[in-house]
């Protein structure tokens, strides 16, 4: 939670502030602006606004942008007991899993997912062996990062599962 505490300070009878000094944490990804109004006091001692937008003064260095999938493996062609693999952009939080699909051409499979400990690298084991034909991993904009940012734009990339010929 984000609060703030403000005073007037007199630093001169000619010269007068109002200081607001913000306390907690500010979200990452939002655009911040102060619209501020000071008090100057005419040659006649009348009280002066001067009204000024410091957007600037009050945005913080935190924007986040958005992940995106760098890279899927695998690339084309994968064994019928294959691990396929997502990597990120930047580190994912845990439910960014519930965004990423593995479907064969009728279904969409079962799988297990695990992070690897940077979370940008996520392992889907089939909870069964593929049979050959193509498949297509795709990974939807719910997917967010570990300051809560949505994937760039949705991915999506095939393979296909062949079987390996015996040796004669």
């Amino acid at each position: 939670m984000t609060t703030t505490s403000s005073a007037w300070l007199t630093e001169n009878k000619n010269q007068n502030r109002f200081v607001t000094h913000l306390v907690g944490t500010l979200a990452g990804g939002v655009l911040y602006a102060l619209l501020a109004t000071s008090c100057g006091v005419d040659p006649e001692g009348r009280a002066v606004p001067e009204h000024f937008d410091a957007p600037r003064a009050a945005t913080p260095e935190v924007m986040t942008e958005a992940p995106e999938v760098v890279a899927a493996m695998p690339e084309a062609v994968a064994n019928p007991d294959v691990i396929a693999k997502v990597v990120f952009s930047a580190p994912m939080q845990d439910a960014a899993e519930d965004a990423v699909t593995l479907t064969s051409e009728t279904e969409l499979l079962a799988v297990s997912a695990a992070w690897d400990t940077s979370h940008t690298v996520l392992a889907l084991r089939p909870l069964t062996v593929l049979s050959e034909g193509d498949y297509v991993l795709t990974v939807d904009t719910s997917a967010k990062n570990s300051d809560g940012v949505g994937l760039a734009a949705p991915f999506a990339t095939s393979f296909a599962v062949m079987m390996q010929q015996s040796k004669p």
